[in-house]
């Protein structure tokens, strides 16, 4: 009864951590949408030159939501983050100093938020890969574990028969080119 109600009690926690991770990350969207809801207000247009304080407004409350995401375990490739803001912004200095055309900018947008993307994935694949090996050697650990606990097993029913065996005796007689051998339980033939 003691299990149960530890069980219980545990299980009541773990889902009001989980709870409280939800209820925390579901603020921080709340908060985030706030403050890119301020930017739109502030820099309505994002394509009307100058764009860079527009930008930077968007990217001040990117730069805080991906922390937080990260602070909350959601979120473990700030450095991409980080360098697609910068990627952004350096293409939007371009822009605002007419050295990029609208188009030029957006694809230039577009390709640093591809780059990012891809290179999140290969890291993806990289720690799922890592992750099914480790999950591998596990397996293989386990599995060598249990046949050698099988193998132990083995060796004591082993000796535990033995002990139960009665003892015996073999008689061998030579007859010229020939020799017969016989086996008896010692119990039994006395």
């Amino acid at each position: 009864m003691q299990r149960a109600t530890l069980a219980m009690v545990a299980s009541l926690a773990l889902s009001s951590l989980a709870g409280c991770a939800m209820q925390a990350l579901n603020q921080e969207n709340e908060r985030f949408a706030v403050a890119r809801g301020e930017c739109s207000r502030q820099f309505p247009d994002e394509l009307k030159r100058p764009i860079v304080p527009g930008l930077r407004c968007r990217q001040q409350a990117s730069r805080a939501h991906f922390t937080s995401l990260a602070r909350l375990g959601q979120e473990n490739d700030l450095d991409l983050v980080e360098l697609v803001l910068t990627r952004i912004l350096m293409a939007a200095e371009k822009y605002d100093a007419g050295q990029l055309t609208e188009g030029q900018y957006l694809a230039e947008r577009a390709q640093a938020i591809a780059d990012a993307a891809s290179q999140r994935q290969v890291r993806l694949n990289g720690r799922q890969v890592a992750n099914a090996a480790t999950m591998q050697a596990r397996a293989a650990q386990q599995q060598a574990s249990a046949v050698d606990q099988a193998s132990r097993q083995r060796a004591s029913d082993d000796d535990v028969f033995a002990s139960m065996r009665p003892p015996t005796t073999t008689d061998c007689v030579t007859n010229g080119n020939n020799t017969r051998c016989q086996t008896k339980n010692s119990i039994w033939s006395r």
